[in-house]
């Protein structure tokens, strides 16, 4: 395996951390890690989502979802704001390609 070392100023680092965080990785090194084999490969409809955030099926789908529903974690609010912001994120993917 190859070692990569790359200097990040701290707002980028900062903003990788909360990404990582929001996409399920453990850190910004498993996230850059995740978006560079997503790269390296073929293009995939998962975006590199960890394995624990992937499904192949619709009854694999209905599990997690119901399995969250179940979760005693606080759950995110879906406020107009929440979907807003989404929209906006899930666009500026796309324009991006990934």
């Amino acid at each position: 395996m190859t070692r990569l070392s790359i200097d990040l100023p701290e707002d980028v680092k900062t903003r990788l951390e909360a990404r990582a965080a929001r996409s399920g990785h453990g850190t910004v090194e498993e996230y850059v890690q995740a978006l560079l084999r997503a790269e390296a490969d073929e293009p995939s409809e998962d975006y590199a989502a960890p394995a624990h955030l992937t499904f192949s099926t619709d009854e694999e789908l209905e599990a997690m979802l119901l399995q969250r529903v179940n979760d005693p974690r606080p759950g995110i609010e879906a406020t107009p704001e929440f979907w807003e912001d989404f929209k906006r994120r899930v666009e500026a993917r796309l324009r991006k390609g990934a």
